[in-house]
This record gives C-alpha cells, sequence and structure tokens, in this order.
C-alpha cells in the first residue's frame, strides 16, 4: 500500500474483501509489514470492524550487526478467520498484541491500541538510533516510559545526558520520590552539573549519564527494585562504540521516598490535587524544605510552591520569658519564609509593582495603589507581595473556591482589610471593573487542558477583546502583567503582537531556565523605569535573585 489516494484504498479493500471470500474458518492470513503509518491506520481499521477475525500482532526486532544502523522493528499481523459460536451470533472479536520475545500476549480492546502500540515500538527504535552516537552535552535526549497501572501518567521520566570528554562509558541515576523538582535534577543545566559532578563519584565521569525521575502518582517497593525494572535498558541506550557488559546504577539515597504528604483532596475544575512537603536542593546545593501543590493530571508541574524555614522561639517559663542567654531554653518552629521568590517569572511583577510604585509616588500622592491578580493557586505571589508591600490594596480572583480553601490551610494565604480574595470568574471580574479603577492587573492563571500549548493564561484573556477591555480598566499609568507560558512559538508570537496591537508599548522579559516569558503592557513608554527600577532591586536580593533580574532586563525587548 503505497499511499492513501482513493484508487489505492479500493484496491487494497477489493484484495481485502477477496480473502475474506476464500479463506475457510480457522484459516490464516498472515502479513509482514514495516507498519508505516496510513499501513497500520488501514489495516487495523479494516479488520477490527469486520466480524469474525482474531487479529494478532507479533513485534520482531531483527538482530542489530555491528557496524550497522538501529534495525527498523518488523511486524507479523497474523490474522484468523473465526467462526460464530451460534448460528445467528457474530463471531467474538479478539485482539493481541505479542512483544518482541514475548510468549504471552496481551489483550486490547480496539484498533487504536495497535496503532499506538506499533507507533510506540517505532519512535524508540528511532531514539535508539539517534542515541548510537555520543552527543553534546546539549543535546540532551528526554522520554517517558508508562504503565497500565496509572494510566496516562508516566512512571518514569528519563533524561540523557552526554559528556564525550568524561572516561567511562554509561551509567543510570535514580532520584529518590520527593527530589525531582530538586534544581539539580529538574532543569537542563542542573542535569549538566550532575553529569560533571559524577566525577567525583568515578573517576573520569561518564559519557552517558541516564538520569531517572519517578513519579509520584505510581507506586514503588524499594530503590533495588526500581533498579531491577529498569534493568532491560543497559542494553537498549548503550551508545554503539560502548563495550563494557556491566553498568552501574546511582543514587544520592538508598530510600525511594522523600516526601510527606499533607493533604489530598478534589477540584471539580482540576480534578485531584497533592499537597506535599518535602527536602529540595536549589542551584547553590542548599537544602531547603518545600511546600508544593500539585495536580494529579500534571504531576510533574509544580502549581503553587512556597519555602519553610526554621525559626527560633524562646520558651517562657510560667508568665515570664528567662533572660539569661545560659539559662533560657528556646526551640526550633518550622514557619514560611515570607522572603521567598518560588519563580523567576515572579520577579517581573515584584518589577512592574515597583515601577507603578515609583512613578505614583512621583504623581499621586498617598492613593493606595489598586491591584488585581487574576489567578490566586496558592497565594504565593499575593502573599509575596502582601509581606513587602504592606500598604497595597490586593485583591484576588480565584474561580476554584476549593483552591481558595487550600491556599488558606497550607500556604499561608492571609486576608485583611487590604487582601481580598474573591470566588468568580476573572473575565467577568474584569468586565465588571470601573474604568481607570485599577492600577496594577496581573494575570497569573493556567488553563486547565495540559495537552494545549498554551498553559498560561487561557485563550479568552487574550483575545482583543478582552485586552481592550483589560486596558480600560486600568487606570492612565497602569501597568498590565501577564505570566505567559506557551510552548509554541508560533502562537506566543501572535500573543504577543496582538497585545502590542492593543496597548501602546509591550515589553517582553524572558525568564532563564523556565518557558515563562513575562509581558509588561502599558500607556507610555516605562522602559526607563523599568531598568532603573530593576538596578534598585538588584542591590535587595541576594547575588542569584539579582542575577535573574538582570536576566530579565537584559533579554528585555519591546514587543
Amino acid at each position: 500500500m503505497v499511499d492513501e489516494k482513493e484508487d489505492t484504498v479500493e484496491m487494497i479493500n477489493a484484495m481485502f474483501q477477496e480473502i475474506e471470500r476464500c479463506i475457510k474458518n480457522n484459516g490464516r492470513y498472515i502479513i509482514i509489514t514495516l507498519a508505516q503509518k496510513h499501513i497500520s491506520k488501514h489495516l487495523n481499521n479494516y479488520f477490527a470492524k469486520r466480524d469474525g477475525w482474531l487479529i494478532r500482532l507479533h513485534e520482531h526486532i531483527p538482530e542489530q550487526k555491528e557496524g550497522h544502523s538501529v534495525p527498523l522493528p518488523v511486524f507479523v499481523f497474523v490474522l484468523t478467520r473465526m467462526r460464530p459460536i451460534r448460528v445467528g451470533l457474530p463471531a467474538l472479536k479478539i485482539i493481541e498484541i505479542f512483544g518482541h520475545e514475548t510468549e504471552k500476549g496481551e489483550r486490547v480492546q480496539t484498533a487504536d491500541d495497535v496503532i499506538a502500540f506499533v507507533k510506540s515500538k517505532q519512535e524508540w527504535s528511532q531514539m535508539k538510533g539517534f542515541i548510537q552516537k555520543i552527543k553534546h552535552s546539549d543535546e540532551e535526549v528526554n522520554f517517558q516510559l508508562f504503565s497500565p497501572e496509572v494510566d496516562g501518567v508516566p512512571r518514569f521520566n528519563l533524561h540523557i545526558v552526554d559528556s564525550i570528554s568524561n572516561k567511562n562509558e554509561m551509567a543510570f541515576f535514580i532520584v529518590s520520590g520527593g527530589r525531582e523538582f530538586d534544581w539539580l535534577y529538574s532543569t537542563k543545566e542542573g542535569r549538566k552539573s550532575l553529569s560533571a559532578a559524577c566525577k567525583s563519584v568515578q573517576d573520569g565521569g561518564f559519557k552517558r549519564l541516564v538520569i531517572v525521575l519517578l513519579n509520584m502518582l505510581h507506586k514503588y517497593e524499594s530503590m533495588e527494585s526500581v533498579k531491577n525494572e529498569l534493568s532491560w535498558l543497559v542494553k537498549e541506550l548503550k551508545a554503539a562504540s560502548f563495550k563494557a557488559k556491566s553498568v552501574p546504577f546511582l543514587t544520592e539515597s538508598a530510600e525511594i521516598e522523600n516526601r510527606t504528604i499533607l493533604g489530598r483532596g478534589t477540584s471539580k475544575l482540576s480534578g485531584n490535587y497533592v499537597i506535599e512537603e518535602s527536602t529540595s536542593r536549589d542551584r547553590n546545593n542548599e537544602e531547603h524544605i518545600y511546600r508544593r501543590l500539585i495536580f494529579e493530571n500534571t504531576p510533574t508541574l509544580i502549581q503553587s510552591e512556597c519555602r519553610m524555614m526554621e525559626k527560633k522561639v524562646q520558651l517562657k517559663v510560667g508568665s515570664k520569658t528567662k533572660k539569661s542567654k545560659k539559662s533560657a531554653k528556646s526551640k526550633f518552629e518550622i514557619v514560611f519564609d515570607l522572603n521567598f521568590v518560588a519563580s523567576e517569572y515572579y520577579y517581573g511583577i515584584i518589577l512592574a509593582v515597583e515601577v507603578l510604585l515609583k512613578n505614583r509616588n512621583e504623581k499621586s500622592g498617598k492613593i493606595v495603589p489598586k491591584v488585581l491578580i487574576v489567578g490566586l493557586g496558592g497565594g504565593c505571589v499575593t502573599s509575596y507581595l502582601a509581606h513587602k508591600y504592606p500598604h497595597l490594596e490586593l485583591g484576588s480572583v480565584e474561580i476554584d473556591e476549593e483552591i481558595v480553601a487550600v491556599a488558606k490551610k497550607f500556604f499561608n494565604y492571609k486576608e485583611n482589610d487590604k487582601v481580598k480574595a474573591t470566588v468568580a470568574d476573572g473575565i467577568k471580574i474584569i468586565e465588571m471593573s470601573e474604568e481607570a479603577s485599577i492600577n496594577l492587573l496581573v494575570l497569573d492563571v493556567d488553563q486547565k487542558d495540559p495537552s494545549l500549548p498554551l498553559r498560561c493564561p487561557p485563550e479568552c484573556f487574550i483575545t482583543r477583546e478582552a485586552l481592550e477591555k483589560s486596558k480600560k480598566v486600568l487606570s492612565e499609568d497602569g501597568i498590565m502583567a501577564i505570566n505567559l507560558v506557551c510552548r509554541d512559538g508560533n502562537k506566543r508570537n501572535e500573543i504577543i503582537q496582538m497585545a502590542s496591537s492593543v496597548f501602546e508599548f509591550c515589553f517582553v522579559l524572558d525568564c532563564g531556565e523556565d518557558i515563562n516569558k513575562i509581558l509588561i503592557l502599558s500607556k507610555s513608554n516605562i522602559q526607563s523605569d523599568l531598568l532603573s527600577c530593576g538596578q534598585k532591586l538588584r542591590s535587595k536580593f541576594d547575588p542569584e535573585s539579582a542575577d535573574s533580574i538582570n536576566f530579565l532586563l537584559s533579554k528585555m525587548k519591546l514587543g
């Protein structure tokens, strides 16, 4: 079957019909094919829809000869004609898949399952061919392995990091559960750093390091059981030049789990969620306790995050506090770190606040600036601004009542006369707001379908009509800040162009390791204000944070 043209399909269908007419009950029709996409689709759908066919797919992987490329998998379809169990009843429909060198088949329900199996095996073969040679350290290869235990959620996330200058061939590094969000494991730069650090573990390091991240929704018996489960990958992921028969499995800890689940619940809009607390290291290799909100439908993404810290508290005896340093007793309590900036895009929002205050102090005297944040989440952005800028009027809009409760219970979100959260649709709140009534409007809201390339904000907030309404509710010196997360470059550029056509000025700030971009929209040119406020902010933060602010501003461009 060379193509999907109408004449070709008619010819193939005519051939299949003749086979059906000629073959007797329990007779077999065997097809050996590479199962290109159009062949696999037509073949599976045709026979799966016909009564009286038992479909068995056998995968065969030819042996790879030394010095040759990775062979493509071959698929053998064994189609057996079945007769009805009783006259007048259709024959049973059975579809089974037999993987390479497996004796027991897996029964599936539909032709789509067979098509997906074929596609996954072809993609695996292509990836094996791609990693036959050692790659440049910037060409990281990432893939996921799934298990039927938890549908649609990967059991393992794997990252292949190559470093051709290292001495030894290959090793696996298994990351304990709860550590997957460490900078060292969750970022490309961190994984390159881990590869370099392995030189101290094994003299000369490894030319290929396979980093394995576990998933919190899956269960793992022990670190040893995970090693055994992954052992088949040793042969599969070797480069063609590797000769060593054994490959070391490294890990930072023998413990398979390093997290505490503080709570679980269900949101009507976002599904099941988990509140976890675990110890992780930042890019400076310093350990901290982090508390996170994670939705089960996107378990590798942090929805909200705060950092905890130890605070020394002096104990009281009776009604008096012991003043003597020698006799006074004290203990450490775990409290929220109110100075923690969870993500680089926060700095873009902080910059917008600084510019707003600078201009309002010069022009508007003591009028209290009004900030509206669409999207509360754990309330971390709002709580940070409330701590650093207590004179701001901070209103937050969250469409999900359950998430507001989570923010208050687990993330230290506190309301007062200046900090309020409203459970409502953010679009409607913007539409209902009075003209020129808001000084800073922040869109920090995600959409609920993780398969879409635009993750934040939802499409409805960034149409021309929506942006024009947002502009209308801003004061003359007002600023709009949008946390833009979009994996489709063309779509991202369209959004930036749309914002530029509505607002007089659109400044695009690029976050370093994240895919986030911050759009700062204004009616007047505030570029010099952003730069001067950025200079002022850098002096208030630690060197790492100052570098992040500097990066934001150095990459700033006019949209």
